[in-house]
């Protein structure tokens, strides 16, 4: 099977140095399975992306250079980090949906993102297919042995597509030498100024400029400083807690926009909902939620995270 397809990859002028090299297969590893990888049109964060890829789906390695690996998904020839690119399986983050198709009884799988394209067979309502990744319009699933794509509104539950990805060129880490150090979160570049939260290792920040060994950063919602020399732009492996919604005066718990029960409201979780926490202030904790960025009340979770711990 690896000659024929490196036998087509030639024909196709794709890489010529493939058969040589050989292939391989790899699988998406966002350390935050939360998160999805673009497949990019070429070696650049700022190329066009060909579509946002789930953990644990497979591609074929064709080959590597600067970071940058080139793969194959399906019918689809484009670029990925390689850092974020595993030759070991990856628990699966791929989202299994229904068909639902309310202009018609079932839908059709297509050969690539256009209805014009061939068709691959015609699939009934309630058939379940498998989501690999995605575009604004187009959902790239497998079903029946096959893959190939489908227009994303016509699938049940349908798949955002403007879920947290895979990579900003500007992402950086919290990276406390001390795992169990936090890192403030300020609104000047000032260490005595006001801080707006102590945030845990791993968290992703993005960085929007440097000044004065000083970050100014974008976290969610939230911007304020963070000092440079504590951030990596390397991945850092995450201290975050898991918390699970606790709320003795209610079934649930509401996810805000901001640190006020005035702020909007982002969604209201069930008591036992577990939530991710990227940083905390002395009354609510920044958390990672159903892939949605927001602060929940510190005293309603569990366990009650404490405020004054080290910084």
């Amino acid at each position: 099977m690896a000659k024929i397809l490196c036998l087509l990859l030639m024909a196709l002028g794709l890489m010529q140095t493939a058969c040589a090299d050989g292939l391989s297969t790899a699988y998406v590893n966002n350390p935050n399975p939360n998160e999805r990888l673009h497949l990019r049109t070429s070696m650049s964060v700022n190329s066009t992306s060909l579509g946002k890829y789930y953990n644990g789906t497979d591609v074929t390695v064709i080959s590597e250079q600067n970071g940058w690996s080139q793969v194959q998904i399906g019918t689809l020839n484009g670029y990925m980090q390689t850092r974020y690119l595993s030759d070991q399986p990856v628990a699966s983050a791929q989202p299994v949906v229904k068909i639902s198709n309310t202009d018609g009884s079932g839908l059709n799988l297509r050969y690539g993102q256009n209805t014009s394209t061939r068709n691959l067979g015609l699939y009934k309502n309630g058939t379940s297919v498998t989501v690999l990744g995605l575009t604004e319009s187009w959902c790239h699933v497998k079903v029946d042995g096959k893959t190939g794509f489908m227009v994303r509104i016509k699938l049940s539950p349908t798949p955002q597509y403007d879920l947290n990805t895979r990579v900003d060129a500007n992402t950086f880490y919290v990276n406390n030498p001390n795992a169990n150090d936090r890192l403030h979160l300020r609104t000047d570049a000032s260490k005595t100024s006001l801080s707006l939260g102590k945030y845990y290792n791993g968290t992703p920040v993005t960085v929007i400029s440097e000044q004065n060994g000083w970050a100014y950063v974008k976290i969610g919602t939230l911007n304020g400083y963070m000092w440079s020399r504590y951030l990596s732009k390397d991945y850092i492996q995450s201290s975050q807690p898991i918390v699970t919604v606790t709320n003795l005066s209610g079934s649930g718990l509401h996810l805000r926009g901001g640190q006020s029960t005035d702020s909007a409201d982002l969604g209201l979780y069930k008591n036992g909902t577990q939530a991710v926490v990227l940083g905390l202030s002395e009354g609510w904790c920044h958390v990672e939620v159903d892939g949605k960025l927001g602060f929940m009340l510190r005293e309603k979770l569990t366990p009650e995270l404490k405020f004054d711990m080290s910084k």
